[in-house]
């Protein structure tokens, strides 16, 4: 008896398999189309103020994260704006004592990490309460600059390595280096010197245990080795001055931009190697791979646009407008929502209050 009931049921479900089939060929007939992946498109821009610089995506908080620097001469510190991703709607402002521009969140820490690159700060917030745990200063404005630059150096890019509970921050000076925060003290360490000219943006490689950095004053790629805290070699770029960094970990590839060149160039993590560069567009400056959806997003800060590639050929997907001056780009990999910070134009050292199209958060969705 039971057999029959098995062969019974399975015969039952060969023919609703063979309906379902049936109908769907149906729909391809009498439309002549087969449905494909949609194109990434804008879904939605909402403006803040305060100078807008960088933005991550908190998987620890499941929210954005903005960094608001304000302008040159403020004096009332920064703003760190907390944004519902699916909506974009503010749900809480973090006042902060000194100006933040970037960011990087450590989630087996709880904390969120914030670059002062005007006055050489690194603050370190609860990334739950919003509150100050620490401030840094890596670089004192106050004390003479140092034989051979122009200026202290900057605070820029953070990177997080939780296993080994490190930040790292580059330092943007003639003669570059690499600062290094304990996560779970929150002291300064012995930093990594002497690395290149104007490091810029930086990338963690966990396989090799490595730093890969930007360095823009020299045209090359700079390769820390974190176990030894050294620098182990240059590669250099075919772009001139490489900006921002990102890694396909899966297929062992660097993926850098140039704001002079409007390209992006794709490295071999393995050897240094080029692997080609390929058109993005004009002023193209910060570069984020969502490995789950193989899109490469690169915001062109000149043009007003993000560029979407394909992560395998870099082939073009998507030109989209999203404000003045595209600035950075976050991902949220569980949805591949793509989020953009756009600057607003310039009157002088003052952001253009009349300029509509800056000082906005985008959200693209594929």
């Amino acid at each position: 008896m039971a057999r029959g009931n098995t062969g019974s049921s399975r015969w039952s479900n060969r023919l609703i398999a063979a309906v379902a089939a049936a109908v769907v060929m149906g729909v391809i007939v009498s439309t002549g189309v087969v449905a494909t992946p949609s194109a990434p498109q804008v879904s939605k821009s909402v403006k803040l103020d305060h100078g807008l610089y960088e933005a991550v995506y908190s998987p620890d908080q499941q929210q954005l994260l903005v960094a608001g620097g304000g302008s040159r001469g403020d004096e009332d510190g920064g703003r760190i704006f907390r944004l519902n991703p699916k909506t974009l709607e503010t749900l809480d402002t973090l006042h902060t004592p000194r100006q933040v521009f970037g960011l990087a969140v450590d989630p087996k820490q709880h904390r969120l990490y914030a670059t002062g690159s005007r006055d050489g700060s690194l603050t370190i917030l609860d990334d739950r309460r919003g509150e100050v745990l620490e401030t840094l200063v890596l670089a004192d404005p106050s004390q003479p600059v140092p034989e051979g630059e122009q200026k202290h150096a900057e605070p820029r890019h953070v990177v997080i390595d939780q296993d080994n509970e490190r930040a790292y921050i580059t330092a943007v000076a003639n003669d570059g280096r690499v600062w290094v925060v304990n996560t779970t003290t929150l002291e300064q360490e012995p930093t990594i010197e002497h690395i290149g000219k104007r490091p810029t943006g930086l990338v963690f490689d966990k396989a090799r245990h490595r730093l890969y950095v930007t360095l823009m004053g020299e045209n090359a790629i700079a390769v820390i080795d974190l176990d030894q805290g050294t620098l182990m070699d240059k590669w250099p770029t075919t772009l001139e001055g490489p900006i921002d960094i990102d890694m396909d970990h899966k297929r062992q590839r660097l993926l850098i931009t140039s704001v002079q060149a409007g390209a992006l160039e794709v490295i071999d993590a393995e050897n240094g190697s080029s692997l080609g560069s390929y058109p993005a567009g004009d002023g193209a400056l910060s570069v984020k791979l969502d490995p789950g959806n193989d899109h490469v997003y690169i915001a062109n800060r000149n043009a007003g646009t993000v560029t979407v590639l394909d992560g395998e050929d870099y082939q073009d997907i998507a030109t989209l407008s999203t404000g003045t001056h595209p600035n950075t780009v976050a991902i949220d990999p569980a949805t591949h929502h793509a989020f953009v910070t756009n600057k607003a134009a310039r009157m002088g050292k003052q952001d253009d209050p009349d300029d509509d199209r800056g000082n906005t958060v985008t959200l693209i969705t594929p």
